[in-house]
């Protein structure tokens, strides 16, 4: 009988195993290839490096708000001297003053017309001067660069383009 019991359960071991390891594996699975596929669409973490040192300025969380894409400021990397959360003293309205540290910066991109990886007719503020400018953002197809596209528009769209990338995780420490 004690036999027959402990292969009974040595079994009912073998078998809960396989089973749990058959229905977690795939489940650990997808949530890695659903974290890739996070990682290839425009919203998470962005970071705007200095072209000319190569720092770190900011990092960005782009998100959607009602369809449309929007970006507050998480985490600044201030110069020697700076403030580590300076206000937004030339900001307008109810941006005035406020903390640059939380500020949605970057809003009311929508989807462009036949282009899956292009948004437009956003808005993009400098909070170093508190000037808003039209701007345009389009991911690459890898989903690791976002170009951004600030301009003003006379007749024509004047204006540059800043690339953002994807924070390690070093960076994204503290937020």
């Amino acid at each position: 009988m004690y036999f027959r019991n402990r292969v009974a359960a040595a079994l009912l071991l073998a078998v809960a195993t396989v089973f749990t390891a058959s229905t977690l594996l795939p489940l650990q699975s997808a949530s890695a290839a659903d974290a890739q596929a996070e990682n290839k669409g425009p919203y998470g973490y962005w970071k705007s490096v200095d072209k000319k040192t190569g720092k770190v300025q900011s990092i960005f969380k782009v998100y959607d708000d009602k369809g449309k894409l929007a970006g507050k400021i998480v985490k600044t990397f201030p110069t020697p001297g700076e403030k580590y959360n300076p206000i937004c003293s030339e900001c307008e309205g109810e941006k005035k003053n406020k903390p640059k540290i939380g500020i949605v910066f970057f809003w009311n991109f929508v989807p462009a017309k036949g282009k899956p990886r292009k948004w437009v007719d956003g808005k993009i503020l400098n909070p170093d001067d508190g000037k808003v400018y039209g701007s345009e953002a389009e991911l690459s197809e890898d989903g690791t660069k976002l170009d951004v596209y600030g301009y003003i528009r006379i007749l024509i769209k004047i204006g540059g383009t800043s690339t953002w990338v994807r924070p390690t995780a070093a960076e994204l420490e503290g937020i």
